[in-house]
């Protein structure tokens, strides 16, 4: 029905029973660092070393830079073309799957995801919500489809990589009944809270009766745990946690520059993920005498919607006669974001609200670069965890700053962090053992 790149299984990791396991991930379309894309397909990589049998299933957008790969010719489904017309139109509705597999042909869909606001969360209150009510939203069709197309592939486990896409799971359950429904929680506060009212409420309450009636919810940090565990009413019993990994003998252990000095940058270059506040605390060292060598560089895409963003930084950056000293690098594949991170001497994504995880901090320590990040969130996890970075308050405006300059001006904690970080990192959040945990989510579903 579907052929998926070939991952031979490894003899070493294999299980005695493999399963079939569909997992379904929202595509990025290629136009910014989408960290959920990356720890997802890293996931699936680890899955297919052990032998199961993982079907790769792209939902909305094609996915990310070099991980597209991984899902062969499996179909993209929920195309974010036709949901929207679906949403918008009631003729799309009843459109033929002849038209409905035009508008979800990947170059086009990548097209729209250059052009659009793709992760805009207010103003799309109603069609989340549409979303969410599955077969009685604007798109069961597309719910239709994609449950007939998995009652042919008759999987042991669906995955739903993130709560807002679970408006289908009550469909698929009814379609494939002996499969396990397993949901990763995992940043879907950031658009949930971001929601026009009353849809920030409404489609809450509804994520949390769709993340109850699955047979496993696993959180990527313990922090995000509790938070969502409690803001969806989940109970103890069905709420594990299982954090990220990467394939660690893909990242070779590094030395943080010191000649010249460079703060990095990895992630969507946006005002809400701390862009500005990096550019600004930039500014104040640049200005402080001993960081005349000090630079910063950006990397991580774009959406359509940060464009004006940046245009205003690299306005703030000329005006301050700087802009010589900042590089913004457009390249996501891995090779080019593992070639910006061995030139940093520190990584930083100053986003003040925290996030789940922080893949691209698993990234840098991976490569020996320590990190310095507000202490929120799943980043007080990653950094207590492996020791390799700085914490700081998250509500100072001066603690950015304050916070790089003593990893800046002392090469020796430069280094020892780094150091740290690469070895605990490597033990704790390898590929391997997220899909060691994942198997035994997997297999406690199959028995109830």
């Amino acid at each position: 029905m579907t052929t998926t790149t070939h991952i031979p299984p490894d003899a070493r990791l294999m299980s005695k029973t493999p399963l079939t396991i569909a997992f379904l991930v929202s595509g990025s379309g290629n136009t910014f660092y989408c960290e959920n894309c990356l720890r997802d397909c890293a996931a699936v990589k680890a899955l297919r070393a052990r032998g199961h049998d993982v079907i790769l299933v792209p939902l909305y957008l094609p996915l990310f830079a070099d991980e597209e790969a991984l899902a062969g010719e499996t179909p993209v489904f929920f195309g974010g073309i036709t949901v929207y017309l679906q949403q918008k139109f009631a003729l799309f509705r009843k459109a033929p799957r002849w038209f409905d597999r035009l508008l979800n042909t990947r170059w086009i869909l990548k097209w729209a995801a250059r052009k659009a606001g793709s992760t805009r969360a207010y103003g799309m209150g109603q069609m989340t919500m549409s979303m969410l009510e599955g077969t009685a939203g604007a798109q069961a069709k597309e719910v239709a489809r994609l449950a007939d197309w998995l009652a042919d592939l008759a999987p042991d486990v669906i995955h739903f990589s993130n709560a807002l896409l679970l408006g289908a799971a009550p469909a698929l359950k009814r379609r494939v009944p002996d499969a396990g429904i397993v949901c990763s929680l995992q940043d879907e506060d950031t658009w949930l809270d971001a929601l026009d009212p009353p849809y920030d409420q409404t489609c809450l309450a509804k994520v949390g009766e769709l993340a109850r009636q699955c047979d496993a919810v696993v959180s990527v940090s313990p922090a995000y745990a509790r938070q969502m565990g409690q803001r969806l009413a989940l109970a103890e019993t069905t709420l594990r946690v299982v954090e990220p990994g990467l394939d660690v003998d893909r990242y070779p252990a590094g030395e943080p520059s010191q000649s010249p000095r460079r703060i990095g940058f990895l992630s969507r270059i946006s005002e809400k993920l701390g862009a500005g506040i990096l550019v600004e605390a930039f500014i104040q060292l640049a200005g402080e005498p001993g960081f005349e060598d000090l630079e910063v560089v950006f990397g991580g895409g774009m959406t359509g919607d940060d464009t004006g963003f940046v245009r205003r930084l690299k306005k703030r950056l000329r005006k301050m006669k700087l802009e010589g000293r900042v590089q913004f690098a457009p390249g996501l594949t891995f090779e080019e974001r593992l070639g910006l991170i061995k030139q940093l001497t520190v990584m930083c994504v100053p986003m003040s609200q925290g996030e789940a995880f922080g893949v691209f901090a698993l990234e840098s320590l991976l490569c020996g670069v320590p990190v310095v990040q507000p202490d929120a969130g799943g980043f007080r996890d990653l950094l207590r965890a492996t020791g390799g970075g700085l914490l700081y308050d998250a509500e100072s405006a001066a603690e950015p700053a304050a916070s790089l300059r003593r990893v800046l001006n002392d090469p020796r904690l430069c280094r020892q962090l780094g150091q740290t970080g690469r070895r605990k990192a490597a033990d704790l959040y390898s590929s391997n053992r997220e899909a060691e945990k994942l198997e035994k989510v997997y297999r406690e579903t199959r028995t109830r």
